[in-house]
């Protein structure tokens, strides 16, 4: 699919990419990402039971460890919690009645069902996001309960690992991120896509911790980790510290979850915020140095960006009697 591990599910972006009218181009684009997935990716089954119905990485380093000439490697990283996308396979079954895309989807979350449902942790903020994604696809499918309750583990786990006061969720930082010092912190573009994973699941539930939750992430993101200037949000509370990196191409992983607060609490800042984000991330700079998971990340979320961001304008010029 791309180098990037599949990141950020290039069938459902495009599809959605297609959908909005952009060409068949992206329908062609989206279904060759999924058949790959599906028919190479997909780990149908495994000797370790838990591995079974999951996805292979790329690389199992992220970003190095391309050679793949390391066994022990491969053995460790062979799959990854937080690289987990199925939501496109979901969607292309619904489309061409492929039933593989739909038993891949349900494999996947039967083997997560099984691996947390009698207990849940995480090392960084995209493992539950991804994997609440996961099995909230299977649900749409389906309508299991045990998906939903699946998600409710991984929610009350996310809840208490978060700060009552600054909404942050600290984690171990990667070393290669802390200039090999022991740090923990929070991870504004992976506490993006937490939010919009959280608002997934309230939407179908209406259980208000999940709200809480991603309401008080939004709050330390805008409040804690904007940086006005570069018009972005810090890629870590250490780089903050240090002030070394702000990367706005990020940004599009986390406007949708904070317009998704401000729909639920209608705190303004969280729109202007989501709006500065949104538009410095599409800007010319970064548009043109698209490539792989950057490219796949800005068409999955642009769509339910914009429309939020449109709706939500109107209202608010409603309200300021324009």
């Amino acid at each position: 699919v791309n180098w990037g591990n599949g990141e950020y599910d290039l069938p459902y972006a495009g599809l959605v990419q297609y959908l909005r009218g952009a060409g068949e181009k992206y329908a062609q684009l989206g279904l060759q990402a999924a058949e790959h997935m599906e028919q190479i990716d997909h780990v149908r089954i495994h000797p370790n039971k838990e591995l079974s119905g999951l996805f292979f990485l790329h690389t199992p380093g992220h970003s190095n460890y391309y050679e793949g000439n390391n066994d022990i490697i491969w053995d460790e990283y062979f799959a990854h919690m937080g690289h987990l996308f199925t939501q496109g396979l979901a969607e292309w079954y619904k489309i061409t009645g492929n039933v593989r895309f739909r038993d891949a989807v349900l494999r996947g979350a039967d083997t997560l069902c099984g691996k947390y449902c009698t207990g849940f942790d995480f090392v960084t903020e995209r493992e539950p996001a991804w994997v609440m994604l996961v099995l909230m696809s299977a649900f749409e499918l389906v309508r299991d309960q045990k998906y939903i309750n699946a998600c409710h583990i991984i929610v009350e786990r996310v809840a208490y690992k978060q700060n009552e006061e600054t909404g942050c969720i600290k984690t171990m930082l990667c070393f290669g991120e802390t200039e090999r010092k022991l740090m923990f912190g929070g991870k504004p573009f992976m506490c993006g896509i937490l939010m919009s994973a959280l608002y997934r699941y309230y939407s179908f539930t209406k259980k208000i911790q999940a709200k809480q939750v991603m309401e008080k992430l939004a709050h330390w993101l805008v409040y804690e980790m904007w940086d006005d200037e570069a018009k972005g949000f810090w890629y870590t509370d250490y780089f903050k510290m240090r002030g070394i990196h702000v990367y706005p191409a990020n940004n599009m992983e986390i406007v949708e979850g904070l317009l998704y607060s401000y729909m639920e609490n209608g705190d303004r800042l969280l729109y202007e915020r989501a709006k500065e984000a949104f538009l410095c991330a599409t800007g010319l700079e970064y548009r043109e140095n698209d490539v792989g998971k950057t490219f796949a990340m800005r068409m999955r979320f642009a769509a339910s960006t914009l429309k939020m961001l449109w709706y939500r304008r109107e209202e608010n010029d409603l309200s300021k009697g324009n």
